[in-house]
């Protein structure tokens, strides 16, 4: 994915971080080389376009998913960082070990619904959940362990497992008050 597609589809409305998933996923398949920040589609969004002037220290990256998780600019922190130190000297299988760290590390800033409601709920990271009446149903790997958000107002406990046999999982914990994640 080069950097004409990405803003091509930045502009029709693409997520940004669903485009950058999408984007490491190409680069494990062999299918795309360009990982830098020309052609990362959340660089594209808040990084590139911040004027390099007296403030582009304080200002780059701020309002990017990655920078509201780790705190750090420019990617500082994440598997991408050590991807980029073993990309030249690198093993096949090094590479492909921080590939998926990074896919993984990016799937892990989605914003959750809640799936009753389907109002946002917070991204993975954040202190607690932006809805208090929100419970955690923490599912097993058929959902990459991602965590479903249910809206606990009007569910019992017996809709809420409806819910997630229809999903194909089953309940593997229940809490009814925000937890952190």
């Amino acid at each position: 994915m080069d950097k004409d597609e990405i803003l091509t589809r930045l502009n029709a409305g693409a997520d940004p971080l669903e485009l950058e998933i999408e984007h490491w996923t190409l680069i494990g398949l062999g299918k795309d080389q360009n990982h830098d920040e020309l052609n990362s589609p959340l660089c594209a969004i808040y990084h590139n376009k911040v004027p390099v002037d007296a403030n582009y220290r304080k200002n780059a990256c701020v309002g990017c998913p990655v920078f509201a998780k780790t705190g750090k600019q420019f990617c500082e922190g994440t598997p991408y960082e050590k991807y980029i130190d073993i990309e030249i000297f690198g093993t096949d299988e090094e590479k492909t070990k921080y590939v998926n760290e990074e896919i993984e590390f990016l799937k892990g800033l989605r914003i959750h619904h809640c799936l009753n409601c389907n109002r946002k709920t917070i991204r993975p990271g954040d202190d607690v959940c932006a809805l208090p009446h929100c419970a955690c149903v923490t599912t097993g790997s058929y959902l990459s362990r991602e965590k479903l958000l249910f809206c606990v107002d009007a569910l019992s406990q017996q809709e809420i497992n409806h819910k997630l046999r229809n999903l194909n999982v089953g309940c593997i914990g229940w809490q009814e008050t925000p937890i952190p994640y």
